[in-house]
């Protein structure tokens, strides 16, 4: 985060949980992410395996896939063992944007713990780009096996604060910090996390407007959900991601508001116990103290 900037988000006033709990799409769950303005719900113009992008690339299989694209395993068509992870994202998502302004700028912040973006294209109906193939799991996998420990959590979130502050300082925000877009890849037997999805990344200040509902800040959430908040959009909406990522890594699914949620009424409401709710004693027993009064 830039030096001497105010990055402490604020908390989500009354009008506002209300103005969430009542405008928010229905569709908009805790863990989905949702982007501000409709997309293009007829993807049949989007590649598919064994397509060619960019006259390079091969798709050879399909990884996953959300609602602003999908990812594959690609093999460069000249130098078959050299393979890469390649995104697809639906034109539609960059309308009104400068694409090749944005992806020049995402190539340019480079970060051992930030998903390095190394080539991309521009199409009709499509944007896409290519980034390094890790083995390893995500955070969320990681999560199946429950909480963190403090240390691994230090290890892990101490790397990818310093990866999202390398982001600020290049004038961007990534929008969407959560368990699912930080990979812990396994580099000569050490876990060396990496903060992945670069997809809806923009500079600070855009109006576009992307995330995921139980991880977005109020005035993110306000803005997927057509509500004015007296918050602009900025890159302290990435401090607020990091921190609701780091609480739920810390304490659990169980003892994490919202976690269960699944209307916007109840992921408004989510936000206010945040804000007031103390953790219970059998969250992070091994935090104590001062620290613990802190975090309360």
């Amino acid at each position: 985060m830039p030096k001497g900037r105010n990055i402490e988000p604020t908390p989500m006033p009354d009008v506002l949980l209300k103005d969430i709990s009542t405008t928010f799409t229905a569709s908009v769950v805790a863990g989905a992410p949702v982007v501000a303005g409709s997309l293009n719900e007829d993807d049949s113009k989007l590649p598919e395996e064994g397509d060619c992008i960019g006259g390079l690339y091969r798709l050879v299989r399909r990884l996953g896939a959300g609602q602003f694209g999908r990812v594959y395993v690609a093999e460069r068509t000249d130098v078959p063992e050299h393979r890469v992870a390649l995104k697809i994202i639906e034109r539609a998502v960059y309308a009104g944007r400068n694409v090749e302004r944005e992806l020049v700028m995402l190539a340019a912040a480079t970060h051992p713990h930030i998903i390095q973006l190394k080539d991309h294209g521009v199409t009709d109906d499509y944007v896409w780009l290519t980034m390094s193939l890790y083995e390893g799991l995500t955070l969320a996998e990681r999560m199946d096996a429950g909480p963190l420990g403090l240390r691994e959590a230090y290890d892990i979130f101490l790397p990818i604060v310093r990866g999202v502050q390398t982001l600020h300082e290049r004038g961007l925000r990534h929008q969407d910090i959560k368990p699912e877009n930080i990979y812990l890849a396994e580099l000569a037997e050490q876990i060396h996390p990496v903060l992945l999805d670069l997809g809806v990344a923009v500079e600070h200040n855009a109006e576009f407007v992307a995330g995921t509902a139980l991880f977005g800040a109020p005035e993110q959430l306000a803005a997927l959900g057509g509500i004015k908040s007296v918050e602009v959009l900025s890159e302290k909406m990435d401090t607020y991601g990091l921190a609701t990522t780091l609480l739920y890594s810390l304490v659990g699914e169980n003892h994490f508001p919202g976690a269960q949620a699944t209307t916007p009424f109840e992921i408004a409401e989510a936000f206010e116990q945040r804000e007031v709710a103390p953790l219970p004693d059998d969250a992070l027993p091994n935090l104590t103290g001062e620290p613990r009064r802190k975090l309360n």
